[in-house]
């Protein structure tokens, strides 16, 4: 990857979307190794369930900075793993053609958006690129967890992992 400190930031949060893609397949490759008697339980529903919502809540955070309407009936709705893969592979390239496509200038500009309570907002573009890339690490440590405590190999999603050039 490159080096950040010569990226410009549009660079610099395609970097992060590169790394974060990476590591959410790391994510589903590692529930994936969960010994199949744990499948039916609701610890590992739960597990699917929150990679599920890292997809759902980058879609939504997409759908509000382009104005468009939104509706999610489950934020944690238990997807299949193929099923999470293809929104991932979806969703990071709408990421991207919006990165590469954002006018100069286009990170400091605000948007208003709904809020999942109902409420109204508004955020600089800069703002939310951030917390969707950092939303998501978040996540991936609650997968790691349950995948460890339900007997499979958790992923190693950190973004020096991505970043780290081996002697």
């Amino acid at each position: 990857m490159p080096d950040i400190r010569t990226q410009t930031l549009r660079e610099y949060f395609l970097t992060l979307l590169t790394a974060e893609s990476q590591a959410n397949g790391r994510s589903l490759d590692s529930l994936a190794t969960v010994p199949e008697m744990q499948h039916a339980t609701e610890v590992y529903r739960r597990a699917l369930g929150v990679m599920a919502h890292v997809m759902i809540a980058k879609r939504v955070w997409m759908q509000r900075l382009l104005g468009e309407a939104w509706k999610v009936d489950d934020w944690f709705a238990p997807w299949p793993i193929d099923e999470s893969r293809k929104e991932a592979t979806r969703i990071d390239g709408v990421w991207r053609t919006f990165l590469t496509d954002l006018p100069d200038g286009g990170f400091d500009r605000e948007i208003e958006y709904s809020m999942s309570d109902g409420s109204r907002a508004r955020s600089k573009v800069v703002d939310i690129c951030a917390h969707v890339m950092n939303h998501a690490t978040y996540h991936r440590g609650q997968i790691a967890r349950i995948v460890h405590e339900l007997g499979g190999t958790r992923a190693s999603t950190d973004l020096i992992v991505f970043t780290r050039r081996t002697l």
